[in-house]
Parts: C-alpha cells; structure tokens; sequence
C-alpha cells in the first residue's frame, strides 16, 4: 500500500544531483506487518532499595507531600542509572487544594544529571486550587555517564495548602 508523502518530495528537491524515482514520494507498507516484541533487562527488584547504581531494570517510586505551610523541597529516587540505554515510563499523579499562587513556583517532576542539579522537566504545572493531574510519561535515554536520577522538586506551600506529588517509574535496561 503506498500513503504519498509531499515532504519525500521536498526533501529530495532540497538536495543537488538528486534523482526523483516513482516511489521516492511514498511511503510504501507491506501487506504484511511483522510484529515485534521489545525485551528489557530483568526486573531485580519491584521497589528498589538503597543509593546504588541500577544496572538492571528496576520499578520504584518517590512521593511528595506538603500540608500547611512547608518549605519547598526536592525528593529524588534513591537510584542512578548507570550508561546504557534505558526505557523510562510511569506516570506522575499531583494534586493540591488551597490558595492558588502561580506567582511562587510549580510542581516539576524529571530527570537530573550527576553534575547538575540540572533537570529536565517532563511535568510541570502551578499551584492552582483543585487541581487534579495526571501525566504519564514514557522516554527513551541513551546514558553516556553514570549518576542521572529522577526528582519531584516542589515549591513552598501557605497555611491551608494540602500538596501531594507521586512519581511511579518502571526503568527498564534495553543495552
């Protein structure tokens, strides 16, 4: 079955000495799909346990809960990856009731280098009251240094605020 593609076209016109074929501005699928099953490493633990570096795949958790007026925070999961390519799923779940205040920080959930702190934000939202969210997630690392780790960082809370944040991760080891 071909689907044409007019960015084929583009592309190729794009470039000196190309030469256009029939086919070059389809995509063309088989009529028959071959399936294919993706094998991570083997789970060595459903909660991974301690600060080591995790060198298999690993399912764990890490949860942040403010009532009142608390000093912002960061919570990170007691894991690092080591180098290799990782799989990374899960799903982050917040919720908050008090005084909404965009003015004093957000929620923000994602990955840190062993450097850092530098994060990069799979999740971010303000404090606005009734919240409810949930975002799942799921990415692919190619790790070069060993040290990178997950965090919930949350900002401060007034008296009345109720915040909650969970993260639930499945890390799974690909090479």
């Amino acid at each position: 079955m071909k689907f044409p593609n007019a960015s084929f076209i583009l592309l190729a016109s794009g470039k000196k000495g190309v030469t256009m074929e029939p086919t070059d501005a389809a995509l063309i699928v088989p009529a028959v799909l071959q399936p294919h099953a993706e094998i991570p490493g083997s789970i060595g633990a459903l909660i991974a346990v301690g600060s080591a570096a995790a060198d298999n795949s690993f399912h764990t958790s890490a949860s942040r809960a403010q009532t009142g007026a608390v000093a912002g925070g960061t919570t990170t999961i007691a894991e690092t990856f080591t180098p290799g390519l990782w799989r990374l799923r899960g799903t982050v779940i917040m919720q908050f009731t008090g005084t909404s205040n965009l003015g004093i920080g957000q929620v923000t959930v994602g990955i840190r280098d062993a450097i850092g702190p530098n994060n990069a934000a799979w999740f971010s939202a303000g404090l606005v009251t009734g919240s409810f969210l949930v975002h799942t997630f799921d990415y692919v690392y190619s790790f070069l240094a060993a040290g990178f780790t997950l965090a919930v960082i949350t900002p401060n809370t007034a008296a009345g605020d109720v915040l909650n944040v969970t993260l639930s991760l499945i890390a799974s080891k690909l090479l």
